[in-house]
């Protein structure tokens, strides 16, 4: 009997990650895993990359570092190591900080008072020093953060500054947007656990600002803003990280300084009246800025958790505080003020449940409760002028920044399910994924760590997570949903915060920072390479900011901070790398230093990760062969990760036969792929719910491999079929030849193929596939 050839294309309804359904009965084009790919406009994409934006940094000039001390009474001439971190006190805060290496640019300069001078330019921590003996050279490890000075005869202590360039290294808690006096074009402001940056000549700095200012918050307190309203300097932005343990405060920012705001709410008592102290969501709604989940008292008299409330300011300006004075008032009236009629006020719900997080739809503000809904419209009464409705009773919120809104609704993670709540109705969105959000992690505050955004170019919405069966802390995981077609998938990424950024000039070939031209995925001439243009950018663990969608690799996102060569396997010191065993990442930027080995020799090649702690990893080379670079060596920095990611698409389990009691014979299958230069997969076929294992196209196998079971995705005979070499799409045939009641297709790269980087660095996109299957014996034989 011939084969009936079975046609599978079009991936747009009933696709996509679906594990409500055993595999045998879910749709034909839908998938029971799919990672680091989705479907997209009908068509079955590997995940694009990320190109890295920048990492967080302080520029400090002339700052106070201590006094350099020498106290060594034995021979000369004698070395001495001064950890720069500690002269700046940074040390205990930020303890995987590392040094920026000097440029002529933008030299790291260390003044020591007597008339010392020591400036790296170069950037492979060899300095010139300027002011003659007892100091005649000196070395920076820009990863340790360390000087170390020879000197030639005893030395008196002398004070010190250092101007340079440092990166603190902590997680990126806020990607937020700056109105700014152009129209649609916004400012990036971000944000870690204690600072906030701008860019400034493509890179980051921290926020320049009158007062120097440093929040205390833990790298699970996000940062809110909101814009609104102006004062004497510029438009305003309001920041909140929701720390009462330190305390932090409100604070706003208005292109000069950052402004603690604590108004006052009411005069129960002259000498200390009642403030706002801090809340963990801040909106303007009406023309009046709107705080929810608030703290209110005295910090030093006592402090009030109204986790239920929203407290509005009068109509008008927030910024009139209140000015405590003699008398039974304060001297100034308040905008916060609600204890008199027609200023400030409050409306609390009526539930003893926090509120989590807020969204508008159209004219009325959402507010998400741990498990119910609830809705803010406005009454127009000056005394009264919000009002409050409950919406649903069972569906609610857990993560604060999940919501992503819509013209029909907001869409938020909650503790059952992933909602979208229409001011009227909540819905779920999720069943073809029931039980993905019990997969995010509960422990170490892993529902806070929930960050979603929405990609209006690619029609998809982003949410982090940490999923709870790898141990991890920071999110290991990103839940993508194609809003256009409702199809998901999960992409394997290490995001703490999602955020939107808009590039000042448009790209052109010259700022591509791509070895090859084929690594930019953007398609030339769209609107996406023009500034302005609205880019999803991501930030992580490690103070890395990333541009998403744009590249088929991703760019560098993680800091090698030691290599110990002492070791068998060399171990490699990567803070907070939020890695698991079996990943692929790519070696870059070691500074090349005295050997031997030379340790930059890891350069440009890819390794596999085998993870022995949060901070600690071994590689292994392409033979599997654990890196032993050998004592002996020095590592001084710029040593850096790039996450090479492969993909996982595995089909339903086709069972064609089963209504006719039949098993299915499989010939072989043709794939209709995007040409590409040098790329390839592996195609396995599972039969008869075997699962993972064994695969009857896997060559260790012997019971049934015809022909291989690589598939390219790149032209296969250019002398029998010459034109290939200018199709844009190529079917590709895999034999198989099985006899099975059902089975199913898993495509991926394989070791071998992740190892080579002309390989997996190249897209893939399958249109369809065709099945060329017939009926044979009975079910049961």
């Amino acid at each position: 009997m011939g084969y009936t050839p079975h046609y599978i294309a079009n991936y747009e309804e009933d696709s996509g990650l679906e594990t409500y359904h055993e595999p045998f009965l879910i749709p034909e084009k839908a998938f029971s895993v799919i990672e680091d790919a989705l479907v997209w406009r009908g068509r079955v994409i590997k995940r694009r990359g990320f190109t890295h934006l920048g990492r967080l940094r302080r520029v400090l000039a002339a700052e106070d570092m201590g006094n350099i001390v020498e106290g060594w009474a034995g021979v000369y001439p004698h070395a001495e190591v001064f950890s720069i971190f500690t002269g700046l006190t940074l040390l205990a805060t930020e303890p995987n900080a590392q040094l920026q290496p000097g440029t002529i640019a933008d030299p790291l300069v260390i003044t020591i008072a007597g008339g010392w001078t020591i400036t790296d330019t170069l950037g492979d921590g060899t300095t010139t020093v300027v002011g003659g003996a007892p100091i005649t050279s000196a070395t920076i490890n820009y990863a340790l953060g360390n000087l170390t000075i020879i000197f030639s005869a005893p030395f008196v202590a002398a004070a010190a500054t250092f101007t340079g360039a440092y990166y603190p290294t902590l997680p990126v808690m806020g990607l937020k947007r700056r109105e700014i006096d152009d129209i649609n074009n916004e400012e990036l402001i971000a944000f870690d656990q204690k600072y906030a940056y701008e860019i400034f000549n493509n890179q980051f700095r921290e926020l320049p600002a009158t007062t120097p200012t440093v929040w205390n918050g833990n790298d699970a307190q996000f940062f809110w803003t909101t814009n609104y309203f102006n004062d004497a300097f510029g438009k305003i932005i309001w920041a909140t990280n929701f720390n009462i343990s330190t305390p932090d405060p409100i604070r706003y920012w208005n292109s000069v300084d950052w402004t603690n705001f604590a108004p006052i709410v009411a005069a129960d008592n002259v000498a200390t009246p009642t403030k706002l102290l801090q809340c963990k969501i801040m909106l303007a709604y009406k023309n009046r800025l709107i705080a929810m989940n608030t703290y209110e008292g005295d910090f030093g008299t006592g402090v009030v958790h109204y986790p239920n409330r929203v407290r509005f300011c009068q109509n008008g300006t927030p910024l009139t505080i209140g000015v405590v004075g003699a008398g039974p008032k304060w001297t100034t009236v308040g905008a916060w003020a609600s204890d008199i009629p027609g200023y400030g006020g409050y409306v609390d719900i009526p539930t003893s449940e926090q509120i989590v997080t807020a969204e508008f739809v159209r004219d009325v503000l959402l507010i998400k409760c741990e498990r119910s809904s609830y809705k803010l419209t406005y009454t127009g009464i000056r005394t009264t002028p919000f009002a409050l409705e409950k919406i649903n009773t069972e569906l609610g919120a857990e993560s604060t920044f999940s919501a992503i809104p819509f013209d029909n609704g907001i869409l938020t993670v909650g503790n059952y399910a992933i909602t979208l709540d229409d001011s009227v109705n909540v819905t779920r969105i999720d069943v073809q994924i029931p039980y993905q959000i019990f997969d995010i992690k509960n422990r170490n505050s892993g529902v806070d760590r929930v960050h979603g955004i929405r990609d209006f170019y690619l029609e998809t919405v982003y949410w982090t997570y940490t999923d709870w069966s790898t141990g991890k802390v920071y999110p290991n995981k990103l839940l993508v949903y194609n809003y256009r077609n409702q199809t998901f998938s999960i992409f394997n990424d290490s995001f703490t915060c999602l955020g939107y950024y808009q590039r000042g000039s448009d790209v052109t070939w010259a700022t591509l920072s791509y070895d090859r031209w084929d690594q930019w995925e953007a398609t030339w001439g769209s609107g996406s390479l023009q500034s302005q243009f609205p880019l999803v950018v991501a930030g992580n663990q490690v103070g890395y900011v990333s541009v998403l969608d744009e590249s088929s690799i991703n760019e560098v996102s993680l800091p090698i901070s030691g290599i110990n060569g002492t070791l068998n396997p060399t171990q490699f010191t990567c803070p907070n790398h939020n890695l698991i065993s079996g990943t692929f990442v790519k070696v870059t930027g070691i500074i090349a230093a005295t050997g031997p080995p030379d340790y930059s020799s890891l350069n440009g090649k890819i390794y596999l990760v085998r993870v022995l702690s949060n901070n600690v990893i071994t590689l292994q080379d392409s033979t599997f062969a654990n890196v032993n670079l050998g004592p002996g060596g020095n590592y001084i920095g710029g040593g850096q990760l790039s996450v090479v990611n492969n993909f996982k698409l595995k089909t339903k389990a086709f069972a064609p036969f089963y209504e006719q009691g039949g098993q299915a014979r499989l010939g072989y299958v043709d794939f209709l792929l995007d040409k590409t230069n040098d790329g390839e997969v592996t195609a396995q076929i599972f039969i008869d719910e075997c699962g993972y294992f064994p695969s009857i196209k896997d060559p260790a196998n012997t019971f049934g491999n015809l022909g291989s079971n690589i598939i390219l995705t790149r032209p296969e005979n250019l002398a029998l079929i010459p034109l290939q070499q200018y199709q844009s799409k190529i079917w590709h045939r895999q034999y198989v030849q099985t006899i099975c009641q059902n089975f199913c297709i898993e495509l991926s790269m394989s070791n071998a193929q992740m190892f080579d980087e002309d390989i997996c660095s190249e897209d893939f996109t399958m249109h369809a596939m065709v099945l060329y299957i017939s009926k044979n014996a009975r079910l049961i034989q």
